[in-house]
């Protein structure tokens, strides 16, 4: 009898389904896989396994000749060992989140309260994002006969959550304390951990940690690839308290070991080899079928730094003591509030700009003014996913604050000005030229510094803050906001410049207005 076929005949129980798939599945290539650098104690307890084979099931995992790969197995073994805390480190592409959306899934739909909240350690956009397009979207496709399924699928922005008919739910946060307090979790996963501010972490898990004291064997998820730095890496740390034999501390850990030469990397055929012995996304002959092969892996060495390879393909963190910030952390922080938005002001200039990210993924506009004290005021108006929102949002702004868009007069954005210009009655436009967008990086650079700004901690703006680096070009002096990873987010931080260098070179305001709330 065939796998599928097995599969089917036992498919009315549960259990024998698990116990036929793992029997013929997993038990073959769990020794003849890519093995981990570092696994905690696995448990292969038939019923907990299939928890995940219906969570894999909702996703689309299994059937038609699909299945889950030997480190999803394993994975899901060791996150049913019950480590209260548990670490794990994958590289890219080897179906890491895929995994634990599984385990959560299936032990939703098999138990009943169990509550489950998910983030991503970047922002809350983020997060909604991932959770829509790899959960809620699978789901919709898969299972579109709404009446039939015992779930609810809700996806409205900030909302976004899977409730089951026997209690149990799951639903997306954002990466703040806040977020977590004042209700209590089964299961809480961190996801690209690696990606956190200490600040950001010490400020979550202080808010997460008493959510998860009054429900018996709940479990903190935190996961994610490595990172450029290790000191208050919540990730990390967190790694590093299992490999430490910590009580409660789980850990499954893909990557090659922290002694190698990274000189390996010079050559493809060294970074062949080492790829081969740690990741366990490429196909081998043990996972022919697998998540990615050698050709995508050797083109991604030619075109990633050595640091970035290593960091994305290996799990081998970055040997920086702390996160190496280019804007000044410490001064930003200092000069932020968790107050009310504003509305902004209409008795002086505003600027307004809008931003795209490079492959068009989200959107901003961004407003700036001086204050009597003649500081930097900084406010996100809008962030969203996409770009079709941006055009119709900003002519409305425009109007209503009669106030000029801004934009850099390069890349992506020019899609949505064109939009702009085709519209009746045509919003007044301010293209800024790279000339501009330099003086606009090292103008906010020098406000922030000197602490002369105001912000009011919107977390896009916050974390696009924190992740911008300086980027220049081969033929001229001037620099600009750059990222550190091609899918960092820093729109938030370049509308922000754009905009306040616009103010600051037309000050005057004729018109007046009533005042108007964004």
């Amino acid at each position: 009898m065939t796998m599928t076929a097995s599969l089917t005949a036992a498919s009315e129980s549960p259990a024998l389904a698990a116990h036929v798939f793992y029997t013929e599945r997993w038990n073959t290539v769990r020794d003849s896989g890519i093995l981990p650098l570092n696994q905690s104690e696995l448990n292969e307890d038939l019923a907990l396994r299939s928890e995940f084979l219906e969570g894999a099931r909702l996703l689309g995992v299994t059937g038609r000749n699909k299945h889950p790969q030997p480190q999803q197995l394993r994975l899901s073994d060791a996150l049913n060992a019950r480590y209260r805390r548990m670490a794990i480190l994958l590289p890219r592409r080897s179906a890491k989140s895929t995994s634990i959306f599984a385990v959560a899934l299936g032990r939703c739909a098999s138990r009943e309260d169990y509550a489950v909240a998910y983030t991503q350690m970047t922002t809350g956009q983020d997060a909604r994002r991932r959770f829509r397009k790899d959960v809620i979207q699978v789901m919709e496709r898969l299972f579109p006969n709404k009446e039939e399924n015992p779930w609810k699928l809700f996806r409205g922005s900030g909302s976004e959550r899977i409730e089951f008919a026997n209690g149990s739910s799951i639903s997306v946060l954002v990466p703040e304390a806040d977020a977590f307090r004042g209700d209590a979790y089964d299961m809480v996963i961190l996801d690209e951990a690696g990606a956190a501010t200490p600040e950001m972490s010490e400020d979550i898990v202080q808010g997460l940690l008493p959510t998860l004291d009054t429900r018996p064997g709940a479990q903190l998820v935190i996961a994610g690839t490595a990172a450029e730095y290790r000191q208050g890496n919540i990730l990390w740390d967190s790694l590093q308290r299992a490999r430490d034999g910590k009580t409660g501390a789980g850990i499954v850990e893909y990557a090659s070991p922290d002694e190698t030469d990274m000189t390996e990397l010079d050559t493809w055929e060294g970074a062949k080899a080492l790829v081969l012995a740690a990741h366990p996304g490429i196909s081998t002959e043990a996972a022919p079928d697998n998540l990615t092969d050698l050709d995508i892996a050797q083109e991604r060495w030619e075109e990633l730094s050595h640091g970035q390879f290593a960091r994305e393909y290996l799990s081998l963190f970055g040997t920086e003591g702390a996160a190496q910030y280019f804007l000044n952390q410490e001064q930003w922080l200092a000069h932020g509030t968790d107050d009310k938005l504003p509305d902004m002001p209409t008795d002086r200039a505003v600027g307004l700009a809008i931003t795209v990210h490079p492959d068009q993924s989200c959107a901003a506009i961004v407003a700036a003014w001086r204050d009597d004290k003649g500081r930097a005021c900084l406010l996100l108006v809008d962030y969203r996913t996409g770009t079709d929102w941006l055009a119709k949002r900003a002519k409305e702004l425009a109007s209503k604050l009669r106030a000029t868009v801004i934009y850099d007069n390069a890349g992506p954005v020019l899609v949505t000005v064109e939009a702009l210009q085709r519209m009746r009655p045509r919003p007044k436009l301010a293209p800024q030229t790279w000339a501009n967008v330099s003086t606009a990086a090292a103008l906010l650079s020098k406000e922030i510094s000197d602490g002369r700004i105001a912000h009011w901690n919107q977390p896009e703006l916050n974390t696009a803050v924190q992740l911008v680096t300086k980027r220049g070009t081969p033929t001229s002096n001037r620099w600009a906001f750059g990222r550190r990873e091609p899918g960092h987010s820093i729109i938030a931080a370049e509308g922000a410049s754009l905009a306040l260098r616009w103010v600051d070179e037309n000050p005057k305001r004729a018109n007046l207005r009533p005042s108007f709330a964004a």
